[in-house]
């Protein structure tokens, strides 16, 4: 699901908030900022959370409203007017 890059961005971000106060307090606080400091791409629209403490099998996934102008048809014929963005967390 995630890359290796992924994981390893992961890992150094949860290693040095660990280690460095006001880092942790900073990727607390403004965590989409972090993320986009450290080269992940965020459309604007999402919302970045931290939730400290265990979420170790922990897979949170935003299911978004269906668009009121789409017919069931449109729905299952697919095409970009028909997908919404992924929203996994």
């Amino acid at each position: 699901m995630f890359s290796k890059d992924d994981e390893r961005l992961y890992h150094s971000l949860v290693a040095r908030a660990w280690t460095d106060k006001a880092f942790h307090k900073r990727f607390v606080e403004h965590p989409g900022d972090v993320l986009k400091e450290n080269g992940v791409q965020l459309p604007d629209h999402v919302d970045v959370s931290v939730n400290e403490g265990e979420s170790r099998g922990k897979l949170i996934i935003g299911l978004p409203h269906r668009p009121a102008h789409l017919s069931d048809d449109d729905i299952k014929k697919g095409g970009p007017e028909a997908q919404a963005d992924p929203c996994i967390f």
